[in-house]
């Protein structure tokens, strides 16, 4: 993608985000030459997780999901932890977890590209590659889109982890606190194709 002319022409918004699901290569070649327009990318990653946040706290029930997050801190704490939690700090919480995760993983993505291709000779800026970082991660929707849906046809009692119903630890049922949690929640079934696009 970096050896082709830097005159191609940007294409439109739609565009874009259709050829890099059906022509990655020329898609990511053009977010290379315009990094403004990895805006695109990132902006629908951010309204489509911030929907999935509304979506899933309009249907859940919220003490339900307050005393099954009370029920995995120690006991010791728990008198405390009641007195702090409620249902608007958890709804405020997830809604900025959800763009901050979004946004400083970009930029560790865009920075590792940055620095790696940099060693490697290439001709590249730090913008430039937050842009392809933002268009290599644009499949990761599609994990949104699944939450949505999980949250959709579930009932009331949905926990947390709904929202990402593509990483090992909801597809494999493994539950917080357990050894393998942090592991298998931090792997995704969309990553090798984000892996895939970056190559």
């Amino acid at each position: 993608p970096l050896s082709q002319p830097l005159s191609e022409p940007s294409p439109g918004n739609l565009r874009a985000l259709l050829d890099i699901l059906v022509d990655p290569l020329a898609a990511l070649s053009r977010a290379v030459r315009h990094p403004k327009s990895g805006w695109v990318p990132y902006l629908v990653l951010i309204l489509a997780a911030a929907l999935a946040v509304v979506v899933y706290f309009s249907k859940v029930d919220g003490s339900w999901l307050i005393e099954h997050i009370l029920a995995r801190i120690p006991r010791a704490a728990r008198a405390h932890a009641a007195r702090e939690v409620s249902l608007s700090v958890l709804y405020a919480s997830t809604l900025a977890g959800v763009v901050l995760e979004t946004s400083v993983g970009l930029v560790i993505v865009g920075a590792y590209y940055y620095v790696m291709l940099s060693l490697a000779g290439r001709d590249v800026t730090f913008f430039r590659m937050l842009s392809l970082a933002a268009w290599t991660s644009f499949p990761t929707l599609f994990g949104t889109l699944a939450a949505m849906a999980v949250v959709a046809v579930s009932g009331p009692h949905i926990p947390l982890s709904a929202l990402n119903p593509t990483a090992l630890a909801y597809l494999l049922d493994i539950h917080p606190g357990a050894r393998l949690y942090d592991a298998a929640s931090s792997f995704s079934l969309l990553m090798p194709w984000t892996w895939g696009l970056a190559v």
